[in-house]
C-alpha cells in the first residue's frame, strides 16, 4: 500500500523544504522513501535548516537600537517540480505563495523575544503515476501559524523556539549585523551533503545592493552552492543528488533578514524509471517600521538641499534617504538662492508649514519635506537724472511702480534763463510716456528713463534782449543820420524869437570869425563861451 502525507498537513516537499529553510512553518520534514512500488514515511528529519554561527571573535553591536513593537515582514513564492520517467512517468508542481511577519515583542538586555506569523496558499497539479500518488487528498490549501522565539542577540542563538531542538541553536532570521560583516566567511548553515548528513557549512559574505521600502541601500549577502540531496529517498540511505544555491540579505542597521533566494535541482536514476525534480524560492522585503523614507524636494526645482552635512543639487531632486527609526537629522536650504542673471529664489516654507530653513528632527514616520521658495525677478530702473525710483527685486508676477523726477533745471548759464530738463518717455522694458509708470514682473526687467532739453525760456529772453538792443541800435543810428543831415545855421540869440536882434558890433580891424558852435542836441548855434544851451539846457 502506498502511503503519503496529506498536503492539508505538509503541503509537499517543495513547502517542506522552503519553510525549513526559512520560510514558512516549521514543520518536521517527512523523506518519502520509494522501495520498488511502496512508499513509507521517514519522519522528523530536517532538510535545510539555516543556522547561522559565528566562529570569530569579532566586536559585536549591541541591542539598543532593537525596540519593543519593531516588525519586519516579507513575501514570497516557492515553486516544486518533479517529473518521472518510466514506472513513475507524469509530473508534479506546487506552488505555495506566503508572507511572514516578525515583531520584536520584549527586549530584556541581550535577550530578545520575536513572534513570526506565517501565513500562505499552496495549489498543486499533477499527473500520471503522481496523480495516482496523491490519490483524494485535497491539492490547494491555506495555512496561518504563528511561533514565538527568545534568542541571544549577541550569538543569535536560540534561548527557546518551537520545540527543545531550537535550544541553543542559532537563528537565521536576525543576526548581529557586526559579526555578519567582519569577514568572508562569518555565516553558516548546515548543509545536508550527498550521503544525507548535515553538516556545518560557510558562506561567502559579501555586500550587495538591495531595496528595502523602495530605496537603495547596501546590504551584506550571504551565500553558498554545493552539493546536496533531493526530497526523495529510494533505497534507504540512496537519495536524490544535485545541486542547489542559497542567498541570504541582511540588512546593516539591524541584522535583519530582507530577502533569499535559491534553487535546486536534483535527479534520481533507477531501473524502472527515474524522478527528477527542481525547487526555487524567491522572496523580498515588504515592508517594516524599523525605516522611515524622508524625502527631499524644492519648488521650484532650482535649488540644492543639504541633509545631514551633504548638499544634494537640484538636479538630484527628489532625493530620498532610508532612515533608522528615531534617529536624529539635520536639513536645510538657502534662504536666497541666486539663479540666472535678474533671476533669484527666496525661502517661504517647508512643505509641512515650518518657516524656518534650517531644521533638525527625530524620524518617527516617513515624510515628503519639500522647500518651497518665491521667484523673484530684478526691476532696473535707469536714467541719468531725476532720482530713479523703483529698481528691486519683486515677486514674480506681481505688478511694480516706477517713476523719475521732472522738470529738472538745465546746468549753467542756460538753467539761470529757465532751461530744463523734461522726462520724454521710457525705453527697454516699458515704452510709457509718463513720469510714473508701472510692469508686471514676469521676468527680469530693465526700463530708462529718456529726457529731452526744454530751452524755451532761455531762447525766449534772449530773443527779447536782441530784439530790445536791435531796437536801440536803430534808434540811435537814425538820430545821428538826423543830425548829419541838418544844415549849418547862424549865430541866434537864445531870448525869445519876439524879442529885438541885438544891434551890431562896431566897425573894428578886419578879423577872421570865430568857429561857430552848435548845440548837441537840439542843434542850435551857441556861443563860443556858452556851457549850456539856452535852448534845451544840455550841458556842452
Amino acid at each position: 500500500m502506498i502511503r503519503k502525507v496529506s498536503g492539508t498537513q505538509i503541503l509537499s516537499s517543495s513547502v517542506r523544504k522552503a519553510f525549513l529553510g526559512g520560510h514558512g512553518v516549521y514543520t518536521p520534514l517527512v523523506l518519502f522513501v520509494l522501495k520498488g512500488a511502496r512508499l513509507v514515511i521517514l519522519s522528523s528529519l530536517l532538510i535545510i535548516l539555516v543556522v547561522p554561527t559565528f566562529p570569530f571573535a569579532v566586536p559585536t553591536r549591541t541591542n539598543t537600537d532593537l525596540r519593543t513593537g519593531m516588525y519586519w515582514s516579507l513575501s514570497g513564492i516557492n515553486t516544486y517540480a518533479a517529473t518521472g520517467t518510466g514506472t513513475y512517468e507524469g509530473t508534479l508542481r506546487e506552488e505555495n505563495s506566503w508572507t511572514e511577519t516578525f515583531e520584536i515583542e520584549r527586549v530584556e538586555g541581550q535577550t530578545i523575544r520575536i513572534k513570526r506569523v506565517t501565513s500562505g496558499s499552496w495549489v498543486v497539479t499533477l499527473s500520471g503515476w503522481f496523480e495516482r500518488w496523491w490519490g483524494n487528498d485535497d491539492r490547494d490549501g491555506s495555512y496561518s501559524n504563528a511561533y514565538h522565539y527568545e534568542i541571544d542577540r549577541p550569538t543569535g542563538r536560540y534561548i527557546t523556539g518551537v520545540s527543545e531542538w531550537y535550544k541553543n541553536k542559532p537563528s537565521w532570521f536576525i543576526v548581529d549585523p557586526g559579526r555578519i560583516g567582519s569577514g568572508g566567511q562569518s555565516f553558516s548553515q548546515y548543509w545536508w551533503d550527498e550521503e544525507g548528513k548535515a553538516k556545518e557549512t560557510f558562506y561567502r559574505v559579501s555586500e550587495k545592493r538591495a531595496s528595502i521600502k523602495d530605496i537603495e541601500v547596501t546590504v551584506w549577502e550571504a551565500s553558498y552552492s554545493g552539493a546536496t540531496i533531493g526530497n526523495w529517498e529510494f533505497i534507504k540511505g540512496k537519495y536524490q543528488t544535485g545541486t542547489e544555491s542559497d542567498s541570504l540579505l541582511f540588512d546593516m542597521d539591524f541584522g535583519f533578514v530582507i530577502g533569499r533566494s535559491g534553487k535546486g535541482t536534483y535527479t534520481y536514476h533507477a531501473a524502472s524509471g527515474t524522478i527528477s525534480e527542481t525547487f526555487e524560492r524567491e522572496s523580498s522585503f515588504q515592508d517594516s517600521n524599523a525605516w522611515v523614507v524622508a524625502s527631499f524636494d524644492a519648488e521650484p526645482r532650482t535649488v540644492a538641499v543639504t541633509v545631514d552635512g551633504k548638499a544634494h543639487s537640484a538636479n538630484e531632486l527628489p532625493k530620498s534617504f532610508l532612515w533608522t527609526s528615531g534617529s536624529s537629522h539635520t536639513f536645510n536650504v538657502e534662504a536666497t538662492v541666486s539663479g540666472n542673471s535678474g533671476v533669484r529664489y527666496v525661502f517661504l516654507q517647508w512643505s509641512d508649514g515650518t518657516k524656518a530653513p534650517s531644521r533638525t528632527l527625530t524620524s518617527s514616520h516617513g515624510e515628503t519635506y519639500k522647500a518651497i521658495y518665491t521667484t523673484q525677478y530684478e526691476l532696473q530702473v535707469a536714467s541719468q537724472r531725476g532720482d530713479p525710483q523703483g529698481s528691486g527685486w519683486y515677486d514674480k508676477g506681481s505688478s511694480v511702480t516706477f517713476s523719475v523726477t521732472t522738470p529738472l533745471t538745465v546746468e549753467g548759464f542756460m538753467g539761470t534763463l529757465g532751461g530744463k530738463h523734461v522726462f520724454d518717455h521710457w525705453s527697454g522694458d516699458s515704452t510709457a510716456t509718463t513720469a510714473s509708470a508701472s510692469v508686471t514682473m514676469d521676468g527680469p526687467k530693465t526700463v530708462r528713463a529718456e529726457w529731452r532739453a526744454d530751452n524755451s525760456m532761455p531762447y525766449m529772453i534772449i530773443f527779447g534782449i536782441v530784439i530790445a538792443i536791435v531796437v536801440m541800435l536803430t534808434v540811435l543810428l537814425l538820430v545821428r543820420r538826423r543830425r548829419a543831415r541838418s544844415p549849418v545855421s547862424s549865430y541866434m540869440s537864445p531870448l525869445p524869437i519876439s524879442a529885438a536882434p541885438p544891434p551890431p558890433p562896431p566897425p573894428g580891424p578886419t578879423m577872421m570869425p570865430p568857429a561857430q558852435r552848435f548845440c548837441m542836441s537840439c542843434g542850435v548855434p551857441l556861443p563860443a563861451s556858452m556851457r549850456f544851451c539856452n535852448r534845451c539846457g544840455a550841458r556842452q
